[in-house]
């Protein structure tokens, strides 16, 4: 059975939507809306598409270097909690790992 998106599912989805259509691809806001949206799907158990928006956002995070260093840990911690919840603990591990 598939879950329905919830309001703010909903809303954080076209967020990014309308943040990817409209702004460069590391700008802050793009990120942010992934993150917000990955946060979501975590809390729906949508671990893969969650995994990848995460994943996404850390990667442009890290591209852009020291000026994105707090966003950055905070996906990390998201990216943790995301394989806690999943099950996987060698993957949240790792990323624990990252934020020391």
């Amino acid at each position: 059975m598939e879950r329905r998106a919830s309001g703010p599912q909903r809303a954080s989805r076209r967020a990014l939507e309308i943040h990817r259509s409209a702004l460069p691809p590391d700008h802050p806001e793009v990120t942010d809306s992934a993150v917000a949206l990955g946060r979501s799907l975590v809390g729906q158990a949508r671990f893969p598409e969650a995994e990848g928006l995460l994943l996404e956002a850390a990667s442009i995070l890290e591209k852009r270097g020291d000026a994105a260093h707090e966003r950055l840990h905070g996906v990390l911690r998201e990216l943790t909690a995301l394989y806690d919840t999943w099950g996987k603990p060698e993957e949240a591990a790792r990323h624990r790992a990252r934020l020391r």
